[in-house]
């Protein structure tokens, strides 16, 4: 996870960037094991290699989820990232029975709407002022694909 950790490239809009195996290590157990469900590993199958992460943070009341991913950079623009929301938004919608997922990024990350885009979703709206990252306002796009877009999309 420290090679893309440490890179400002993949850290711009997701993470602070982490400069030492300590602080990488210390996110690990904060975010990943003090509550794993519904966060995952992206691995290359072959080569067993660990590039990134995604994760569907369920809101069980409301039959939603939020996806949301990173990868190392060494693999963007390969198809990873789109594989492996398919794989969860089919857990989401065949497994779970949920009737939304969401997605959002930064406005100025448009290489992770594209991710939102390729994998189904629409675009629903822009959050102005949605948030603060990193010491700024932040305006994010909002995407989401619904358990009907999904059954259409199938057939």
């Amino acid at each position: 996870m420290l090679r893309y950790a440490s890179d400002p490239r993949v850290t711009e809009f997701v993470f602070p960037t982490q400069n030492d195996l300590a602080t990488t290590e210390e996110n690990i157990l904060q975010y990943f094991l003090a509550a794993p469900a519904g966060k995952y590993g992206i691995e290359l199958q072959d080569e067993h290699e660990f590039i990134g992460t995604i994760d569907l943070r369920l809101d069980s009341i409301n039959l939603s989820a939020e996806i949301g991913y990173v990868l190392n950079h060494d693999y963007w623009g390969q198809g990873y990232a789109p594989e492996a929301c398919r794989a969860l938004i089919e857990l989401g919608f065949d497994t779970l029975h949920l009737k939304r997922i969401e997605a959002r990024h930064h406005t100025a990350n448009s290489r992770s709407g594209r991710v939102m885009q390729k994998i189904g979703m629409r675009q629903e709206g822009i959050l102005r002022n949605a948030r603060q990252f990193k010491g700024q306002t932040v305006t994010e796009a909002i995407y989401a694909l619904t358990d009907a877009d999904f059954a259409a999309a199938k057939r």
